[in-house]
């Protein structure tokens, strides 16, 4: 992106931003949402659906438009544009960031969430601690979207931990290259845009990911194995900039908190159903989807036990009050 536009878009941005702190929702204030991935994926499309359902019960009055694939901000910018009020709204994995705040972290500590269940358990034992390290930071969680569990796609059959040893892994985050450093791969930290490129220049050859994130990219094009290792289920966190909120009046803070809480239901509620469609894609696309191998699935548990003791070792006792919140 020039400068120039970037410029154009960020003083944009800003002028929005300031005129949602002013006052109540006045005729026709718009919120500028930057989201980091691409719209066709479902967790972006339930952006999009709670973003004109907001719209639509304020009478137009009141709109909320998305900007999908980091059109608007980048991905490793959109927490620092909400905080700053360059956008008032703004979605991302917060996990993706647990190099700023180390509680962010725990959720992609491998083997820890593995199903549905145990993500909504989670969520409801450690929300506490991460409403206060967002406000903390002058923001708000308005509702999560949960992704489909985390694999692993790789060039080449992988039968266990021997075949791992210097392979060259897409990572998106500290967990995530914490976990290929401890199996012995050679991490590279990439946005999913920026993968196809990589992969095509043999920057890496394999990249941890769900089945969404597989066809988003359309990672059959590059690799041709994907193994449903299911290390963590991730999500994101949509959120506000808490002066924004507070400048807005009672009914449309109501609509707003009432569109959340049925975005965040119907993002939950589909992740199976996507999952299942998701693996279909890939093995119709020629892609070899599989279980991993017991030797690769206990190397992987174990990394897991390493890390969870590391992350609670690391973290305190605000790391340790956290993970006793979820066993608990």
């Amino acid at each position: 992106m020039g400068l120039i536009r970037k410029a154009s878009m960020m003083l944009a941005a800003s002028a929005v931003s300031i005129a949602g702190f002013t006052g109540v929702a006045s005729a026709q204030e718009r919120w500028d949402m930057p989201v980091s991935y691409p719209a066709k994926l479902y967790v972006i499309q339930n952006y999009i659906d709670f973003a004109a359902a907001v719209t639509e019960r304020s009478g137009g009055k009141f709109e909320i438009v998305v900007h999908p694939a980091g059109t608007l901000f980048k991905g490793e910018e959109i927490i620092r544009a909400v905080r700053s009020g360059q956008a008032p709204i703004g979605a991302r994995g917060l996990a993706l960031h647990a190099n700023d705040e180390p509680m962010w972290g725990m959720e992609q500590v491998p083997f820890l969430v593995t199903s549905v269940d145990e993500a909504r358990s989670f969520y409801e034992a450690t929300k506490p601690i991460l409403d206060e390290t967002m406000s903390e930071r002058g923001l708000k969680i308005l509702y999560t979207a949960i992704w489909p569990p985390q694999g692993m796609f790789t060039k080449g059959a992988v039968n266990g931990p021997d075949d791992l040893k210097g392979f060259k892994m897409r990572t998106f985050d500290a967990t995530s290259s914490e976990i290929a450093q401890l199996a012995g791969m050679t991490p590279t930290k990439l946005e999913l845009t920026e993968l196809p490129q990589a992969l095509s220049t043999g920057v890496v050859k394999g990249t941890f990911g769900s089945g969404s994130a597989g066809i988003s990219a359309k990672l059959w094009d590059y690799l041709d194995h994907y193994y449903t290792l299911n290390t963590a289920i991730p999500k994101s966190f949509v959120f506000v900039n808490q002066e924004a909120w507070d400048a807005l009046d009672a009914d449309t803070q109501a609509i707003i908190t009432e569109e959340a809480a049925a975005a965040e239901k119907r993002a939950w509620d589909a992740m199976l159903a996507q999952t299942d469609g998701h693996t279909a894609t890939l093995k119709e696309n020629g892609m070899m989807v599989e279980a991993p191998s017991p030797a690769l699935k206990a190397h992987f548990q174990q990394i897991g036990e390493t890390m969870t003791a590391n992350w609670v070792a690391a973290n305190g006792d605000r790391g340790r009050a956290m993970l006793d919140a979820y066993k608990k």
